[in-house]
């Protein structure tokens, strides 16, 4: 699988977790109902919206990231490096 599509997939499966995890959490701290098509739900659009912004961050940023920074890969080992200028001191 292409790197790109498993970095939106990882994001997406992340998101979906929080997304659950907040939801059912929200629901037990005001005491609210949720049936479990209607969490479904809710855990499926906050996934899709991760998928849709990782996509549009990949075409945006122009890097294989689905993050809206921009990094560049670190030549020996392939893995993304921050940009960040380190001060010297």
């Amino acid at each position: 699988m292409n790197e790109e599509y498993r970095d939106i997939i990882e994001r997406a499966v992340s998101t979906a977790v929080q997304a659950a995890i907040g939801v059912t959490a929200g629901m037990s701290m005001a005491d609210m109902d949720m049936d479990a098509m209607m969490l479904v739900g809710t855990v499926a659009v906050s996934a899709g919206a991760s998928v849709l912004k990782g996509a549009v961050a990949q075409k945006l940023v122009g890097d294989d990231s689905a993050s809206l920074v921009t990094l560049k890969r670190d030549p020996k080992t392939g893995r993304f490096m921050s940009t960040k200028k380190k001060k010297k001191g």
